[in-house]
């Protein structure tokens, strides 16, 4: 949803009152994310090491700013298949860094450390 208003050049948090311009405009970036979503080219945008966004499709620039990725890396994968897996992986990852290495009460959260 956001990426429709912003590709409609619309703030996702004010489009309860529309002018009738500004609605075209928002249908008209909808069908466009309806339509990238038919032929989805998953990526996943990247913070040095750390995976920040999944996306299935081409993010505006704008969205890209609203989500602060707009310098990040973009890696493009051939199917969504991968970048779900590396993706879900590269999280799981992340969070099991955090909670051994960032949280001083990680043995309390039931981190295993044999596997």
């Amino acid at each position: 949803a956001d990426e429709a208003c912003r590709r409609a050049d619309l703030d996702p948090m004010y489009v309860g009152s529309l002018d009738e311009d500004a609605q075209e405009r928002l249908f008209t970036s909808i069908l466009g994310v309806i339509q990238d979503l038919d032929n989805p080219a998953p990526r996943i945008f990247w913070e040095e090491d750390r995976a920040r966004i999944l996306s299935l499709i081409p993010l505006s620039p704008a969205t890209r700013a609203g989500e602060d990725v707009l310098e990040s890396v973009e890696e493009i994968f051939e199917s969504v298949d991968e970048a779900v897996r590396i993706f879900a992986r590269r999280l799981l990852g992340q969070a099991a860094y955090a909670k051994r290495y960032l949280n001083p009460d990680w043995k309390k959260l039931g981190v295993r450390t044999d596997a």
